[in-house]
């Protein structure tokens, strides 16, 4: 089995955890979404809300809150799943395995993110192009 199949493998299998936690945000997203949509946003406009109805405004509007707030950090999550997957390869896949199992990329945003990966792919190649001098 050449090195080469070896790095593919792993890549693969790499990619697999990716699409799986890419996968599960999109079933979270999907439940959140199910959860607000029995709220009828309707009775806002009415001028004479009974306390009742106020009180049912204020709750949905709690959850209108706490749902967009969700779906942002899903989204950012899953942007930063997206950007690893795009930028896998051969020679950063014990990195980006690294990043996900620490869950590093979580705290990171995109540009950060992108930057360390290219900064490994930077000294990666200076260490491969890297002949020292023969005595």
């Amino acid at each position: 089995m050449s090195l080469k199949h070896n790095h593919q493998i792993i890549e693969d299998q790499i990619r697999g955890i990716l699409d799986a936690r890419i996968q599960y945000i999109d079933y979270q997203t999907n439940q959140i979404v199910s959860s607000i949509t029995g709220i009828d946003f309707q009775s806002v406009h009415k001028p004479d809300l009974s306390v009742k109805e106020l009180n049912e405004f204020n709750f949905a509007h709690n959850q209108c809150d706490s749902f967009l707030t969700a779906m942002e950090e899903f989204s950012k999550t899953k942007r930063a799943l997206l950007l690893l997957r795009a930028k896998l390869r051969p020679n950063n896949g014990q990195l980006i395995l690294d990043l996900l199992q620490d869950q590093k990329y979580i705290s990171m945003t995109e540009k950060q993110l992108e930057r360390y990966l290219e900064e490994h792919e930077a000294a990666q190649r200076k260490k491969d192009t890297y002949q020292p001098l023969s005595s």
